[in-house]
């Protein structure tokens, strides 16, 4: 058994995810809105390239050109920073082209004589989204000043932040009347 785009654009209808099926190519092409990541436009989502492989015995589900690397001017501990995402969550994976900087994420398993279900394919895309998004933060802070701070660590400081403010304002936050 293997998938087939027919099915999977069913799949994706189900679930109210507009998309484009590229026969010849035998790719599905969709996207999501984002809360966090920021693409290199400065735009809130991705694309999301659904590709079927060996028949349709394999399956992809792509973020292309997630993030572009540069070594010349980009910090290295951004690339540990994608393996530190890698080690942290389940499915999700990054791949890097060292030719063009390209970084993708990506969930891809083998369907062989497996059915592929609508459940499977909301998990990988469900995972893609949200791992892409949660960790996007922390990856710009590692690209842009080396440090690698968790998304947990991110958030304890911007209330420290915000707090720190407040105490300097005179102001404890929002007085309630009683």
């Amino acid at each position: 058994m293997s998938a087939t785009l027919e099915e999977i654009s069913g799949f994706l209808d189900e679930m109210g995810w507009k998309h484009k099926v590229l026969a010849e190519k035998q790719r599905i092409i969709t996207g999501h809105a984002t809360d966090n990541y920021l693409d290199d436009r400065g735009e809130k989502g991705f694309t999301i390239v659904i590709s079927l492989q060996e028949d349709g015995e394999y399956i992809k589900t792509i973020a292309p050109q997630c993030y572009v690397y540069n070594p010349k001017k980009d910090h290295h501990e951004f690339l540990d920073a994608l393996l530190i995402v890698s080690w942290r969550t389940k499915l999700v994976k990054y791949e890097y082209d060292p030719a063009d900087g390209e970084i993708r994420a990506l969930v891809e398993f083998p369907l062989e004589d497996a059915k592929l279900t609508k459940r499977q394919l909301e998990r990988c895309l469900e995972a893609l989204v949200q791992i892409i998004d949660h960790y996007h933060p922390m990856l710009m802070v590692a690209r842009d000043t080396g440090e690698i701070k968790t998304p947990e660590e991110l958030e304890k400081e911007f209330q420290e932040f915000l707090a720190q403010r407040r105490r300097a304002s005179g102001g404890g936050g929002l007085q309630l009347d009683e």
